[in-house]
């Protein structure tokens, strides 16, 4: 009963939430750029993925076309663009409404939900996705997090995270888990990504869209500093 309570109250205050109004604020810019889609190939999302881990999200999502997908922190809809032929329900969740409303329109025949992670997370499934959205908990809560997400599935999940250790990812009971590391790709994406900030479009862009192309810079120059590991997990579900 608690627990309820404590959700229903974060959902009434998730649209004064500074982390959601910041997302609103940048996915509305996003949404307005010419400049993006010619760097990010898909106007509609904010990823920034290697090529060895868009594919790896691109056979996953085909081997479950017929199964059903929570996609945890959705975004505007990166995984759902790349899902083709789907013939199953999907549910993607953010705490940003700007991007839900836009998921909605994109994919009205799909299940949107704007609600805090993962509390709302009550959709059973056959394949969890979680694309660079591990990083709102704090790292003492993060393996709690996880162990909530994996509960829920009955297939199989898809973690694309930065991490600084492999060890943030642990096995959980249950599953079998495989770790890739894409570090260098990624680190190769981040240096053609600082390039192209470079460009005539995007400085002229800065001048009436600032938030977006400054959260860009900003975040990329970090990947570029700290050199994060980069990591693919996947976690499996062991039957007997």
């Amino acid at each position: 009963m608690l627990g309820l309570l404590k959700n229903k109250i974060k959902a009434a205050l998730l649209p004064y939430d500074p982390k959601a109004q910041a997302f609103d604020r940048f996915y509305e810019e996003l949404l307005q750029s010419k400049a993006f889609p010619q760097f990010f190939k898909i106007p509609l999302a904010y990823n920034l993925l290697s090529l060895r881990e868009e594919q790896f999200l691109e056979e996953i999502l085909q081997r479950n076309r017929t199964n059903t997908v929570v996609d945890f922190g959705c975004g505007l809809g990166l995984a759902r663009a790349k899902a083709k032929d789907r013939e199953a329900p999907w549910y993607g969740i953010d705490f940003s409404k700007v991007a839900i409303r836009q998921c909605q329109e994109q994919f009205p025949s799909e299940n949107w939900q704007h609600s805090y992670l993962p509390e709302r997370l009550t959709q059973r499934c056959d394949l969890l996705i979680a694309i660079d959205s591990l990083y709102h908990p704090p790292m003492r809560s993060r393996q709690l997090w996880l162990k909530k997400l994996l509960s829920q599935v009955h297939g199989e999940a898809l973690i694309i995270q930065n991490s600084k250790e492999r060890e943030e990812f642990l096995p959980i009971n249950g599953f079998k888990l495989t770790l890739i590391e894409t570090g260098q790709e990624f680190h190769e994406r981040c240096l053609a990504l600082e390039k192209f900030l470079l460009s005539e479009d995007v400085k002229e862009e800065k001048r009436h869209l600032p938030l977006l192309w400054a959260t860009i810079e900003r975040e990329n120059n970090s990947h570029l500093k700290t050199r994060p590991k980069r990591m693919i997990a996947l976690y499996e579900k062991i039957t007997s």
